[in-house]
């Protein structure tokens, strides 16, 4: 997951959150879920990146602020 303010989210610096590892459905919404209560004003997004290639392979932003 990343997090920007609207002045990061402006100029594209997105500063990295945790990194979510488990493959249990409830406890990837659970991790996702307290991170958004965590960072109510900021966008979140969230990230899957291809380990092996080492490319994200998907960006979507799931919070706006207000």
């Amino acid at each position: 997951m990343e997090f920007a303010d609207a002045m990061r989210f402006k100029v594209g610096s997105w500063p990295y959150g945790p990194t979510i590892t488990s493959t249990h459905e409830a406890q990837v919404l659970t991790q996702v879920e307290q991170f958004l209560v965590s960072h109510p004003g900021d966008y979140v997004r969230l990230l899957s990146i291809d380990p092996r290639a080492k490319q994200r392979e998907l960006e979507k932003i799931v919070q706006k602020p207000g």
